[in-house]
């Protein structure tokens, strides 16, 4: 029997995507759109591609522009963009953002298009560049911090450790919280006009089944033990302390769903233990270097094995959200966590979803 959530209360699962431009519905856009792309990943600055087509039939012009008129286009640098996708009785919000290119197609195999690129609210960490010093706040109150600077509201949850003086210098704040939440296992993205971020190993509460032939209409997945280690070990210097700093990292951690034997168990087994030095990193004291050392051992341990696939266009994929793949076979058969996806619907496939996931442990 099926375990999987059905799309739609209806027979048929009716998805044709629904833009809003400027907090307003746009007839035009929802008939003319050819096909869109909403990108999402784990660090962040979701974008989305939407492809219209530009002539319109009316009874008083006949065939005429759809978007280019006297008085304007609707479609224009620095609209505001809602889509909406999934079951066209219920859809959901796939992405909020604002136009950043427009770019207009002619030649003889079609008519006219107009395709916008669009970006969300992290455009504005993109384009900023600052150089200052953070000192005595936890990590969550540094994400507070440069969200206000850039007029967004912060949702933090479980970043409380101290990461100690963080230095930006002429660096743009979207790369300084990347390279900061990165070495603390975290993530971040944008909802709306909120920016949240948490930490990795909590994920997110929502669960999605997805069964062969079903739901899911195709799938890769690769076990790889090419980056698989035993422990991550790091030495080096504190000079408040005038100390050794030497810490090491091993499977003692959160590693998240699924079940069987993880890499660093599947690794010693077949070729025995391999331990991994972080010696092309710096860390001014023991607190750092711990942090440093658990980030990339479970980096690695993580991506033990790999998920690429494709599936019936579901709003309820995203990034950090847990996937249950079912009718793999009893190897393969287990619940990963999503690390990117494309939201994507065209005339001819309609809406389908394609992710990545991940997970560190293999039942073979």
């Amino acid at each position: 029997m099926s375990t999987e959530t059905p799309m739609a209360q209806a027979p048929v699962y009716a998805a044709r995507p629904s833009v809003l431009l400027n907090g307003q519905r746009c007839p035009a856009a929802d008939e003319l759109l050819i096909c869109a792309e909403v990108h999402e990943q784990r660090d962040g600055l979701a974008h989305a591609e939407l492809r219209f087509a530009d002539t319109v039939r009316t009874t008083e012009r006949g065939i005429g522009w759809a978007f280019e008129t006297d008085e304007g286009s609707s479609l224009s640098l620095g609209t505001s963009v809602r889509l909406f996708m999934g079951d066209e009785t219920s859809p959901q919000e796939i992405f909020q953002g604002i136009i950043s290119a427009v770019e207009a197609s002619f030649g003889p195999e079609h008519p006219p298009e107009l395709l916008v690129f669009a970006e969300d609210a992290l455009w504005k960490a993109r384009m900023k560049r600052r150089t200052a010093t953070y000192t005595e706040r936890t990590l969550g109150g540094l994400v507070e911090t440069i969200a206000s600077e850039l007029g967004l509201r912060a949702r933090v949850s479980g970043l409380d450790q101290d990461p100690g003086t963080q230095v930006q210098i002429n660096e743009t704040d979207l790369g300084f919280l990347r390279r900061v939440l990165e070495r603390f296992d975290g993530w971040m993205k944008i909802s709306g006009q909120h920016m949240e971020a948490g930490p990795w190993s909590h994920g997110s509460s929502q669960e999605i089944t997805l069964e062969l032939h079903s739901l899911l209409k195709s799938v890769r997945v690769t076990v790889d033990l090419a980056d698989q280690v035993s422990a991550v070990t790091y030495s080096g210097w504190d000079p408040a302390q005038g100390a050794v700093i030497h810490v090491e990292s091993h499977g003692a951690l959160p590693l998240g769903p699924g079940t069987g034997r993880t890499g660093t168990q599947v690794l010693e087994q077949a070729f025995g233990p391999r331990r991994e030095h972080a010696g092309a990193f710096v860390a001014a004291d023991d607190r750092e270097a711990r942090a440093l050392v658990d980030s990339l051992y479970l980096q690695r341990a993580r991506r033990f094995v790999m998920v690429d696939g494709c599936a019936v266009g579901h709003p309820g994929l995203r990034v950090g959200s847990r996937v249950r793949l079912r009718g793999l076979g009893p190897r393969f058969d287990n619940t990963y966590t999503v690390t990117r996806t494309c939201h994507r619907f065209d005339l001819i496939n309609g809406y389908e979803t394609d992710f990545e996931a991940e997970g560190a442990r293999f039942e073979g």
